[in-house]
């Protein structure tokens, strides 16, 4: 299987069960079939059933129905198939626990959600969005693609986003400041990171430019995308270190295959945004062979790692609260 599938098939599952909201690292996308963590999906299990749809479970009165669970199922059924693996009855039914227990929680949670104060300005969330489209999916293409496999809008996938980000707002607020020292990070780092290696990668700067602005991207590039040159109307991001599968085709082709070119590979392209609204620089401002990465490499990531693991920790603890407060009717199970 190629990489956009592992992506493509880790975003699925993680939708089919539930889409947690701390992953692997960026690009590091497996096909996973074990229980993922639990967060609050796009479509949310409190709505009204069709008249036919038979409830078999109810979350202080909200409805939770077969269809959904089998729904689910068929995704993760289709997961199997992809990577050759069998899901024979009995997995199934395992499986069919698992995604109701899930979809339990889903709904405790978007309850839970309802009445929280925690407010996210639209334009956080539209920044996340186009996050996890670049690190995720790698296209808009393929990202539309698994919106049309999931049945899903973009307008209900900007709300699954939005309320994961309300979610992890208020335990970042229940938790307070909890500092990582390097210690803790070093102890990480050779846990999960020092004997994985990764492939050759660039340490990249994107600067986003309005496409009636693309005269200046000349500029741009001869000043490496540096944030004091950089004009008025110019919006700029660290992405970080990123592998050749985690950039725009023709910027991987140029950063990474274009040894021969006169001065070796170039530090910088431009190129036309998908949808065509903007132009994007990429400056390349390091680059590191294949290999394991350093522990200065992978610091942020580690320091994210270590706080999402107190984040889930406390999200769990939340759950297990609201299942105790909560009126959880769990029905006759489905006999297929």
């Amino acid at each position: 299987m190629n990489h956009l599938f592992h992506i493509l098939a880790g975003k699925v599952l993680m939708v089919a069960l539930s889409v947690p909201l701390w992953g692997c690292d960026p690009g590091e996308a497996p096909v996973e079939t074990s229980e993922p963590p639990t967060s609050v999906p796009g479509v949310s299990s409190g709505a009204a059933p069709a008249p036919e749809a038979r409830v078999i479970a109810r979350v202080n009165q909200k409805a939770i129905t077969e269809d959904e669970v089998e729904r689910r199922l068929d995704r993760i059924d289709q997961l199997y198939h992809h990577a050759r693996r069998p899901f024979t009855e009995q997995i199934r039914h395992q499986k069919r626990q698992e995604v109701l227990d899930r979809l339990i929680d889903h709904e405790l949670l978007r309850q839970h959600l309802s009445e929280t104060e925690v407010s996210i300005a639209p334009k956080a969330v539209d920044l996340e969005v186009e996050r996890r489209v670049e690190e995720h999916f790698g296209s808009t293409t393929a990202f539309k693609r698994y919106l049309q496999a999931e049945g899903l809008s973009m307008g209900e996938f900007r709300r699954e986003v939005h309320d994961e980000m309300v979610l992890e707002r208020s335990l970042l607020d229940e938790l307070g400041a909890q500092a990582v020292d390097e210690a803790q990070l070093r102890e990480i780092y050779q846990r999960v990171a020092a004997g994985r290696p990764a492939g050759a990668r660039v340490k990249v700067r994107r600067v986003s430019l309005p496409v009636g602005a693309r005269s200046l991207a000349t500029t741009i590039t001869r000043g490496g995308c540096a944030p004091q040159a950089l004009p008025a109307q110019a919006d700029w991001r660290d992405l970080g270190w990123r592998q050749r599968h985690q950039l725009p085709a023709a910027a991987s082709h140029l950063f990474f295959d274009a040894a021969d070119a006169p001065g070796g590979r170039p530090s910088s392209v431009v190129l036309s945004s998908a949808d065509g609204t903007r132009v994007d620089v990429y400056c390349v401002q390091e680059r590191r062979p294949a290999g394991v990465r350093a522990f200065d490499e992978v610091v942020p990531l580690l320091r994210e790692r270590a706080s999402r693991a107190l984040l889930e920790a406390r999200r769990r603890e939340l759950l297990h609260e609201l299942r105790e407060q909560a009126e959880v009717e769990v029905l006759a199970e489905s006999p297929r």
